[in-house]
């Protein structure tokens, strides 16, 4: 299918993009800034500029997508609620999801597949002794208010054969969203529950979200309103000893409810209202969960962990050969490293071989070896047995996708020295950034 998607650059989108061009969809992607999104997926399909909460979202764009996933929408929690805060996050959803829908009514000739366009659970009443499905009672708050005009927003398109709303919970991924804030303090030592820690909280791990957007994309059987959320509810307690033993220092530093709400005002809503929702549709429908309890969840996002996308135009035998023959990686590493390989390598690597290199980091000479494990035809990986960090393994992955070859790299990488590494690891984080960043310029070159 042809799937258009909104917000794709955010939390969410940029792993179901990645997931939707893996699967066989090809990608529409609306952006206010179409350049931008095209660097920062780094995926092949098509971009289109839009101002949502301005312009009825592109004819072109709309015409062709056999199906639509909105995700987009102003951050919750990157500003203090003030009124213009409000404002941004009430126009971005639902006057961008009108646009959207009423572009739909009028530039399609036959119905769209499927219209998904998100929600929250913070539609919910809070603070309910008992959890609630999808027919439970709604709030009146500010966010209820926002999720249900969303939703509503989405039901304008009436050329559509099937609307679903996901109702997303507290999403749990290594670098973005709550956990961005709240493990860099775990990793200290310096987190703890917030207020007295029994309000209870919904989530979701992100794996499992692309998930359940993928399945409601092909199942025709899930509409309407659905859960997106994991089966374990979790008080705010309960979850921070849960990550405290994911990080391996003990966390005793409760935040007081008082200053939270001094400092966050009304926006500290979010860290002390219970949620408690549970996937009733999604159960019903035997969905699995990759990740169906909170210590599953944050022991996955509790390593660094850097995650690069890009598509080249080159068949993926020849993206696959030079990535598998060891001097090329010097044609691809920033020449101030002064990387070198110290012993004699193979010219193609093999499962079990180890590597030794060397190299400068921050004026400093380093040494590593590392070992290739689960070497496949379009895929290897390689694991640190000595160097500077105390876990490093680098997932490569190589696909034949439309015309080219994507290349997919996963790293999952672990400090030394307990809180003073994790004192340095935002700064290296960038680095390690920065090293794929002039890879993929390069590789652009290579095979330009």
């Amino acid at each position: 299918m042809k799937v258009l998607v909104t917000g794709a650059t955010g939390l969410v989108g940029k792993k179901l993009c990645t997931n939707l061009v893996l699967n066989g969809h090809e990608i529409i992607v609306l952006s206010r800034d179409a350049k931008t999104a095209r660097e920062k997926l780094n995926l092949p399909g098509q971009y289109y500029s839009w101002q949502p909460a301005k312009d009825l979202a592109p004819k072109e764009a709309i015409q062709q997508c056999d199906a639509i996933i909105n995700l987009m929408g102003e951050n919750l929690s990157s500003k203090r609620w003030s009124d213009n805060q409000k404002q941004k996050i009430t126009s971005s959803r639902i006057d961008g999801t009108k646009n959207l829908a009423n572009a739909i009514n009028q530039y399609r000739e036959t119905n769209l597949k499927v219209f998904i366009s998100t929600s929250a659970v913070g539609i919910y009443k809070v603070n309910l002794a008992t959890p609630v499905a999808e027919d439970g009672e709604q709030d009146n708050g500010f966010l209820a208010h926002v999720c249900s005009e969303w939703e509503k927003a989405s039901h304008i398109a009436t050329k559509v054969d099937r609307i679903v709303n996901p109702r997303i919970g507290v999403v749990i991924d290594a670098n973005e969203g709550m956990m961005a804030k709240v493990l860099p303090l775990f990793r200290l030592g310096l987190g703890g529950p917030i207020g007295f820690g029994a309000q209870k909280m919904s989530w979701i791990h992100v794996d499992d979200l692309v998930s359940i957007y993928i399945d409601a994309l092909e199942n025709e059987k899930i509409t309407g309103a659905i859960n997106a959320v994991s089966p374990q509810i979790v008080s705010n307690k309960d979850f921070s000893k849960a990550l405290s033993k994911s990080v391996g220092i003990p966390n005793l530093f409760p935040a007081p409810t008082l200053m939270l709400k001094i400092v966050f005002g009304e926006m500290s809503s979010l860290m002390l209202d219970s949620v408690q929702v549970i996937p009733k549709k999604l159960l019903d429908l035997n969905f699995k969960f990759k990740y169906d309890t909170i210590e599953k969840a944050l022991d996955s996002v509790c390593d660094g962990e850097i995650l690069e996308t890009q598509f080249i135009e080159k068949e993926n035998s020849d993206i696959v050969r030079f990535f598998q023959d060891p001097s090329n990686l010097s044609k691809i590493t920033p020449k101030e490293m002064n990387f070198s390989i110290i012993d004699q390598a193979p010219q193609k690597v093999e499962e079990g071989v180890e590597l030794s290199y060397k190299f400068k980091k921050y004026g400093l000479p380093l040494k590593w070896v590392s070992k290739i494990k689960n070497l496949k035809e379009q895929s290897f990986t390689d694991i640190q047995l000595k160097g500077p960090y105390k876990k490093w393994i680098h997932e490569h992955h190589f696909f034949s996708v439309n015309n080219g070859s994507l290349i997919i790299d996963r790293v999952r990488y672990q400090m030394p020295l307990g809180p003073l590494g994790s004192i340095v690891m935002p700064l290296v984080h960038k680095d390690i950034k920065k090293v794929f960043e002039f890879r993929k310029k390069a590789l652009n070159e290579i095979f330009k």
